[in-house]
């Protein structure tokens, strides 16, 4: 909602006779609501896009940087990570994890393995694991 088509809602609210001054209290403070949420979604939309053109790695139209700078892999590894490196059941994996063979990260709901960690315990190098996700 534009500035024009709030104050224009605000102006016709305080003309109308049939609504109270509670009413057109309301009504105000939910449009000037709406605007700081809508202010809000601008803000995260701009600090997404900033995060995604941070994590490409690809330089800026308008900077001056003459090199790219790779990418680290992620010290982590979800369940499907370890599943595609790891030729095993999924139910065996989550069985070691609670036997305690490996260490699980938990984000909210999502599980995570160290890379280092699955590497020392199928005792190959954890370059070795460098195409897992």
């Amino acid at each position: 909602m534009t500035k024009e088509e709030r104050d224009a809602l605000i102006a016709s609210a305080r003309k109308t006779p049939w609504l109270d001054t509670m009413k057109r209290r309301e009504t105000e403070a939910l449009l000037e609501a709406l605007d700081d949420a809508e202010k809000r979604v601008r803000d995260i939309e701009d600090l997404r896009a900033r995060i995604v053109s941070a994590m490409s790695c690809e330089p800026d139209d308008d900077s001056d940087v003459s090199r790219h700078v790779p990418r680290r892999e992620s010290p982590l590894l979800s369940i499907a990570g370890v599943l595609s490196t790891v030729p095993i059941a999924r139910s065996t994996l989550y069985r070691h994890i609670s036997r305690g063979d490996l260490t699980p990260i938990r984000v909210g709901r999502r599980v995570f393995v160290r890379r280092a960690d699955l590497a020392r315990w199928l005792g190959i190098p954890e370059t070795d694991l460098a195409n897992a996700r």
